[in-house]
């Protein structure tokens, strides 16, 4: 009964990743965590992800990168790499979500993570996830989805720094976005998203692949 009440608070979590973002992708930090009761989710993970606003920014603000970009989290160790052309929408690398835009488009990179508690199944968690995504792609809400984990070598052995899952969704009712959902080694849950519009998406798929595949959790 335990395992499954904290099987489907994140799906809460991740709900509310997705009313936050959508509804307001330029003030991210205003999404509060505390106070969610896991009794009040009522299934697992599985593709509810944040969802950025699909406003065009200026083209011209002068807030955007010159170069591609390497940042840092220092709280929870992980870094990532943006390319040139983006500007940072919302939040700090320290922070505990971010919002990056890149500008002229509707291509977004978000990330979001919060503490779960310590005896949370976190590997039941990824299976039953990876399975409902994978039952999603017979359903047309997926294109794609794997198992995706951060293993490292350390002193010759196999380190595991994160584990989860990664999924392609088919933008039926908004963007269409590239997601890994994962935990760290002190049970974190992390959101990592990179969008576009539908109609945008093929085009900026390999970038938005990139940043995605960029994302390294650290030693």
């Amino acid at each position: 009964m335990k395992s499954r009440k904290f099987l489907v608070a994140t799906c809460l979590i991740a709900g509310l990743f997705a009313a936050v973002i959508a509804g307001n992708a330029g003030n991210v930090s205003a999404f509060d965590i505390k106070g969610i009761n896991p009794a009040d989710a009522l299934k697992p993970q599985g593709t509810e992800a944040a969802k950025p606003n699909d406003t065009k920014p200026d083209a011209s603000s002068p807030k955007t990168s010159k170069e591609e970009k390497s940042y840092t989290n220092n709280t929870r160790k992980f870094t990532f790499t943006i390319p040139a052309g983006w500007e940072i929408s919302s939040g700090t690398p320290d922070s505990d979500n971010m919002v990056f835009r890149k500008t002229g488009t509707t291509q977004h990179f978000a990330f979001q993570y919060t503490q779960l508690a310590s005896d949370f199944p976190a590997e039941a968690s990824v299976k039953a996830s990876l399975k409902t995504a994978m039952e999603d792609i017979k359903h047309g809400k997926n294109i794609a989805a794997k198992r995706r984990d951060d293993v490292k070598k350390v002193n010759g052995k196999n380190v595991l720094y994160a584990r989860g899952w990664e999924l392609i969704d088919a933008g039926k009712n908004g963007p269409q976005r590239i997601i890994w959902q994962c935990y760290d080694r002190e049970n974190f849950y992390f959101n990592f998203m990179a969008s576009a519009q539908s109609n945008e998406f093929d085009e900026a798929k390999p970038t938005l692949q990139k940043i995605i595949d960029s994302i390294k959790f650290l030693e």
